[in-house]
């Protein structure tokens, strides 16, 4: 947002605290006007649509406006800000305005920390997004599932893989259910450790609970594979593609060439990229189409 607009929200809602109170006072009248004008629930809704439109800093000025307005914010409203901040990637408002919900006398929930940890996560803050975690099983506030995705994808962006499985391994202990982009952030860990065992159990995990397993899915395995040199297992799971009806993209064929050049398996694989290049070009002419 540019400087003057939010010098410009401020002054209007300053001018309206101004003409309620010298209009009608600081009386019972004046309370009722300003309710009649908007209630909580609307400064929830329209806080909501800050987030949408990646607007953190109008939904902070709404925020700050509901005492002038003789309202008090809710657990709702300070979810909608956090998650506002999380839209914009603003790691440290989000924490700050977590950290404040206890001093509002509005004690954070599961919402509340899955949308701070989501903050931290696309600011690269790993490190702050497993304090949450840590911080809010030991406040007795249960995690779902995308806490703990949220803290996996932190760990995971941020290069640090071994933390990013123990969340996974954390996730799989409980009574949740592991959904794609808990195995899609494993997957992501494994590859940047060249896991490749384990990304094919990963996978193999994914299809025994009938999940879908799109491109992203099969070229986060590649990748995998390819760190490890394991040509073999792309050669396999192009195979596999190609009988799920999943056709390589630009991504998969490049590592597939990469891992055959440097395993010196021209051979092998240049008939299964043929095929696969012919399959991927069906797909353009159909989405041309």
């Amino acid at each position: 947002m540019v400087r003057g607009e939010v010098k410009s929200l401020r002054l209007l809602g300053l001018r309206v605290v101004s003409w309620c109170r010298t209009t009608l006072g600081g009386s019972h009248r004046a309370q009722r006007a300003c309710r009649i004008a908007a209630d909580v629930i609307s400064y929830n809704a329209a806080i909501s649509a800050c987030e949408r439109a990646c607007r953190w800093e109008q939904a902070l000025i709404l925020l700050f406006a509901l005492p002038h307005a003789w309202l008090r914010a809710d657990t709702v409203t300070f979810n909608a800000c956090i998650s506002a901040c999380e839209a914009c990637a603003r790691w440290e408002v989000a924490l700050l305005l977590l950290h404040g919900m206890g001093k509002a006398k509005h004690p954070p929930d599961v919402v509340s920390y899955s949308a701070t940890i989501s903050a931290c996560e696309k600011g690269f803050q790993w490190t702050m997004a497993l304090s949450l975690l840590e911080g809010m099983i030991s406040m007795g506030i249960v995690p779902d599932v995308i806490c703990f995705n949220a803290a996996a994808a932190a760990c995971e962006s941020s290069g640090a893989w071994r933390e990013a499985l123990a969340v996974g391994m954390a996730l799989q202990a409980t009574t949740l259910q592991p959904d794609v982009v808990t195995f899609g952030g494993l997957l992501g860990a494994c590859g940047k450790a060249h896991l490749w065992p384990l990304s094919l159990l990963i996978l193999g995990e994914i299809c025994s609970r009938r999940l879908a397993a799109d491109i992203v899915t099969y070229n986060a395995v590649a990748a995998a594979c390819h760190g490890a040199s394991a040509w073999r297992q792309i050669v396999s799971l192009m195979e596999a593609m190609s009988r799920r009806t999943c056709a390589a993209n630009i991504l998969t064929l490049d590592t597939a060439a990469s891992s055959a050049d440097a395993g010196r398996a021209i051979r092998p694989l240049r008939q299964l990229l043929r095929r696969a290049a012919v399959e991927a070009a069906q797909g353009l002419r159909f989405f041309s189409s």
